[in-house]
């Protein structure tokens, strides 16, 4: 009878033991749920926050560029009507005048500007093809620029 007992014990045991695992595996899964919801949230807000950040920063660039080129052309603006003032012209002397010197500045920042990108690559190629030479020396004792003086063919 004790071991009757003690089975009867055992399976109690075993279903309480079950019972709370049970329970304890539902409220993980509800703690993991509500955790999951408030990533998915969490994301959400960012992207929404990325969103608003990027308009608000186009809307800032749109009128940065919007002022420069007021200023710009109420600037070229004056200075035409200042010419045309001092040349005693019509007003379109003026804004010829300043128009065509401002494309003459134009053009010669362009040219000025690629001449010096050209000579800057040249200039940064160059060394780099030194360098591999040095390179080639030192690890072959000759460099590509020597076996082509020394070639028969």
């Amino acid at each position: 009878m004790t071991s009757a007992n003690e089975n009867e014990a055992s399976a109690s045991e075993v279903q309480e033991a079950l019972h709370t695992l049970f329970n304890q595996s539902s409220e993980l899964f509800a703690y993991f749920s509500h955790y999951l919801k408030a990533q998915i949230d969490l994301l959400k807000l960012s992207g929404r926050n990325i969103v608003v950040l990027t308009v608000i920063a186009g809307l800032g660039a749109v009128l940065a560029v919007s002022a420069l080129v007021v200023s710009v052309v109420l600037l070229l603006t004056g200075l035409a009507i200042g010419i045309n003032m001092a040349v005693g012209g019509s007003l379109w002397l003026g804004q010829v005048i300043v128009g065509l010197g401002l494309l003459i500045i134009f053009a010669i920042a362009v040219i000025v500007g690629w001449s010096r990108m050209r000579n800057r690559s040249l200039t940064q190629k160059v060394q780099d093809y030194a360098e591999r030479q040095q390179q080639q020396q030192l690890q072959f004792g000759h460099n590509a620029a020597d076996r082509a003086r020394h070639s028969t063919v």
